[in-house]
């Protein structure tokens, strides 16, 4: 595959594989990586077969993100935590780290749904798993964050 259809694919993908891995890490230097990282593995490994660019780009940047999570879990121990920033209203934080305390199905779901827009049927095929699946997935994140955040509004 030549380099200039890797660049109209990056020009037409890069933003919305941006908006999704941030939307799993929080930081924007590591989300940068992990970009820069899938799309060396794609350009790598290339993309005979591949029917869907998209889906195929999302599966390598969320194998990229879940490593990293594993990884740095055997190192640290801890959870990951949203990386607070001062120019950012409070309640985008609050709302930041009750989405970074879901677990990590009903995240990948909840950001493409409502970060990225895509619709249950894309969701499915970028993540591979049933519209069912989806769309219970994305119920229980909705009610996870809603108990979270009504939490948060008593204290």
């Amino acid at each position: 595959m030549k380099m200039e259809e890797w660049e109209d694919i990056y020009n037409a993908e890069a933003e919305f594989l941006y908006r999704f891995i941030y939307g799993m890490v929080q930081n924007r230097n590591e989300a940068d990586d992990i970009l820069q990282e899938t799309f060396y593995r794609a350009i790598k490994h290339g993309k005979k077969g591949v029917k869907n660019i998209r889906a195929y780009l999302m599966r390598i940047s969320r194998n990229i993100i879940y490593d990293k999570w594993r990884k740095r879990k055997r190192e640290e121990g801890k959870v990951i935590q949203v990386e607070e920033r001062d120019t950012m209203a409070e309640e985008r934080i609050e709302i930041e780290r009750a989405i970074q305390k879901l677990i990590p199905e009903y995240r990948e779901v909840f950001i493409l749904r409502e970060m990225n827009g895509l619709n249950y049927e894309e969701i499915s095929q970028s993540l591979n798993i049933p519209i069912g699946t989806v769309k219970s997935r994305l119920n229980r994140a909705r009610l996870e964050l809603r108990e979270t955040l009504r939490r948060k509004l008593e204290l």
